[in-house]
């Protein structure tokens, strides 16, 4: 999965937010709903699972944070 490919799963989960790949630190500010919204979408698309104890805001700030929360869950593939 890319960056690009993180960006157009959370475009369609959560549209309300820009997902800027050329500003993957840029604040996104989503609701609880967002977070689960995107977490289904993950494991559904990349089979990547969240544990509870990564449900935490710096996780999910930024597509930047999204980006490198699913490197380390999916051991950089």
């Amino acid at each position: 999965m890319s960056m690009e490919d993180l960006a157009r799963l959370l475009s369609d989960c959560v549209p309300s937010v820009e997902w800027d790949v050329a500003r993957p630190e840029a604040a996104a500010a989503l609701t609880s709903l967002d977070v689960i919204v995107a977490i289904a979408r993950l494991y559904d698309e990349y089979r990547i699972a969240v544990p509870s104890d990564a449900l935490r805001r710096e996780n999910f700030g930024s597509l930047g944070a999204i980006w490198r929360l699913c490197e380390r869950l999916n051991g950089g593939k």
